[in-house]
């Protein structure tokens, strides 16, 4: 999903160990390690990134997973 703010929310089906921003040639620009309670959704505040294509690595428990996230200003 675009964002325009550089906030997203995020719905995981399950507790996160990691979180994990990668830029279009594969840099990490940003990680998150959740030491809350398990909640439902999680805000990422990427507002200092820049404008562009970014994946997103969730880590899980059990699974793992990468979703594309488009910073529009």
């Amino acid at each position: 999903k675009p964002s325009q703010s550089g906030l997203v929310n995020i719905n995981p089906s399950e507790p996160l160990r990691r979180i994990r921003v990668i830029n279009a040639i594969g840099q990490t620009v940003a990680t998150q390690s959740p030491n809350q309670e398990y909640a439902n959704p999680l805000q990422l505040d990427l507002s200092l990134l820049p404008p562009g294509s970014y994946y997103v690595q969730l880590v899980g428990e059990l699974n793992s997973s990468i979703q594309k996230l488009q910073l529009l200003r």
